[in-house]
């Protein structure tokens, strides 16, 4: 995260308007479908604003379907049981 509150974002004087969100994510991340490996600074150098979590959530999972390979969840665990507390 950065905090410099003078840190400027400078928009393009033209934006492109797209018609559909696969033309936007595309707009944004080209090449998402053909991609094998991927380094952070791809994924991390663009960006899609949004007002709304749940727009963002939406699209984020829309990028993800584009994505080559097999989907992979992780599980965490938020707290852990009261007999594991010593460990």
């Amino acid at each position: 995260l950065r905090t410099n509150p003078e840190e400027t974002i400078h928009l393009p004087s033209v934006i492109n308007e797209c018609l559909t969100l696969k033309e936007l994510i595309c707009t944004i991340y080209p090449r998402l479908q053909e991609l094998t490996t991927m380094s952070t600074s791809y994924l991390t150098g663009r960006n899609i604003l949004l007002v709304r979590n749940d727009d963002v959530n939406f699209i984020n999972v829309r990028a993800l379907e584009m994505m080559p390979g097999e989907e992979i969840d992780y599980f965490t665990a938020d707290q852990l049981p009261k007999d594991d507390s010593d460990d």
